[in-house]
């Protein structure tokens, strides 16, 4: 192989790994699927909110808060969330049962690394 074949293949493989090393590693995946706005009223009310998964590179917190404004409102509530992956990420609702939320996963130095628009029934 000549030297300017390994170069590019070298330059391919550094971009390449590079990418990879970016994958953002903190998200949050909500299992409340959207349905039409038809329907929502028919949908039962639920006092608490489970969020599949939350993934937290070096852990942190879950604030979730009302979004019904598009823009980050009351807090209702908060749990803490280890580095990794946290399965079943529960919240106590209260009063807010239905409408727009939105949870955001802010690090331990308390810089907000990932967020999630959650609709509810």
């Amino acid at each position: 192989m000549t030297p300017l074949r390994t170069l590019i293949l070298a330059a391919c493989a550094a971009v390449t790994v590079a990418g990879t090393a970016r994958a953002d590693v903190n998200y949050i995946i909500d299992n409340t699927p959207p349905i039409p706005a038809v329907f929502q009223t028919q949908q039962p009310f639920k006092s608490n909110l489970s969020i599949a998964m939350v993934r937290s590179q070096d852990g942190g917190t879950v604030e979730l808060r009302d979004y019904r404004l598009g823009e980050p409102g009351t807090l209702i509530g908060t749990q803490s969330v280890h580095s990794g992956a946290n399965a079943d990420v529960r919240f106590d609702l209260g009063i807010y049962r239905s409408g727009r939320l939105i949870a955001i996963l802010y690090d331990p130095a308390g810089t907000e690394v990932a967020r999630r628009v959650i609709w509810r029934r």
